[in-house]
């Protein structure tokens, strides 16, 4: 408890002494928008986890101070063409499991152009992280996972006439997964993914279509497939559904819906691990939101896909997640969500029933700092010994934007 107040401490000292000294931006930029200049960013978190490598039994927990400094440049005005630049640097100490200090980088570039009618909007973004964390999926061990991953996107929406109610959405996606540690146990992948969607305005408010979407994921072989002789392949994904976006009152936006359900198609090509070479099953990712009063939002988000864990194990996954955001005062905001997941793996008869909890309050000091406390927790139900676990994690933090 001394170790977590000490931490409070600093935490409360960076906060007021930054804050002192605010501006936005920090380094103004004209001719660019009206929103163009350098931001300063810094974050200061102190967390508990009593469970770091989620283990059934014989749980390891330690307190956690994060500083993460950072700067963000933006350009363009809103609508038009709008260009931002951000870095974020984290820095963790583990006060107990020194072993896990880590310093994590984090950039992320995005590029919007919207034309001036809204007929044309593009959007391109690129980004790399650092990543340390557990998998729930896989072996419970003593070490954190170390990750690099990186992405890229291109998305364009086009209206096919001036006032026409069709519009085409289209791009490419493709991010990919290098593991740092524990090579012996994880595989590097790329995935790569092509969506179409073809919209028909059915309201000034709903957009309704079809929509296809091509997965393909290459899979590297780790050192342990190397030995066997054994190849995780390739997985590709197809996708035919129906998709939906936009207020489902046409008088209101209260009541919203987002994304699209379908048909899914699973394919392991030159899969020599075990496991399905093909599977099938409904698939979708729908989000409906429900603005209940002028404070209170909330969601409910319907999931169901195939997905590889880090040893390249198939998995079906099925969720669904409530979401609630309450604006209690002028300054005081509250969240929450209750999440499940069924992970039913395909080269084996483990099944995990996976249950989340998150419970957040903020408080907005002023226009550039913000203080907030989180509660969550995680339980894993599964059917095979030594992958149950539950984890606790209380998270006091202050973020810093100027």
């Amino acid at each position: 408890m001394k170790k977590i107040l000490n931490l409070l401490a600093v935490s409360a000292l960076i906060g007021a002494s930054t804050s002192a000294y605010a501006a936005s931006p920090l380094i103004p930029i004209s001719g660019l928008g009206n929103r163009a200049g350098i931001y300063g960013l810094l974050s200061a978190k102190v967390a508990y986890n009593d469970n770091l490598y989620l283990r059934s039994s014989d749980k390891k927990g330690d307190c956690i101070f994060t500083l993460s400094p950072g700067a963000e440049f933006i350009s363009g005005s809103e609508g038009e063409h709008t260009f931002s630049v951000r870095f974020v640097e984290d820095l963790s100490l583990y006060m107990d499991t020194t072993k896990n200090n880590s310093q994590l980088e984090n950039i992320d570039a995005t590029y919007s152009y919207g034309r001036g009618d809204n007929r044309l909007r593009a959007t391109v973004a690129a980004g790399f992280h650092h990543n340390q964390s557990n998998s729930s999926r896989d072996r419970a061990t003593d070490i954190m996972i170390r990750t690099y991953t990186y992405y890229g996107r291109a998305l364009a929406s086009y209206r096919l006439s001036e006032s026409g109610k069709v519009t085409v959405r289209t791009g490419f996606k493709w991010d990919g997964t290098t593991y740092d540690n524990q090579k012996d146990i994880y595989n590097d992948r790329e995935n790569y993914a092509v969506p179409v969607y073809l919209y028909y305005a059915v309201t000034e408010k709903l957009d309704v279509g079809l929509t296809y979407e091509y997965r393909y994921v290459d899979i590297a072989s780790n050192s342990s497939n190397r030995a066997s002789g054994k190849t995780p392949g390739v997985q590709q994904v197809h996708f035919f559904g129906l998709t939906a976006e936009g207020a489902l009152i046409p008088e209101s936006e209260k009541l919203t819906v987002k994304g699209r359900i379908g048909y899914t198609q699973s394919d392991y090509s030159r899969r020599t691990l075990g496991g399905a070479s093909d599977a099938s099953t409904m698939g979708m990712g729908l989000t409906f939101g429900y603005k209940a009063t002028a404070k209170l939002s909330t969601s409910l988000t319907l999931k169901r896909d195939f997905e590889l864990a880090g040893n390249a194990d198939g998995i079906t996954t099925t969720g669904v997640e409530l979401g609630a955001n309450y604006q209690i005062a002028e300054k005081w905001s509250a969240n929450g969500s209750l999440a499940y997941r069924l992970d039913d793996y395909q080269s084996s008869a483990r099944e995990d029933d996976c249950y989340t909890l998150g419970l957040g309050v903020a408080y907005q000091v002023n226009d550039y700092l913000q203080a907030s406390v989180n509660y969550y927790l995680s339980l894993d139900d599964s059917n095979q010994s030594n992958n149950d676990y539950s984890n606790n994690i209380v998270t006091l933090g202050l973020s810093l934007r100027y």
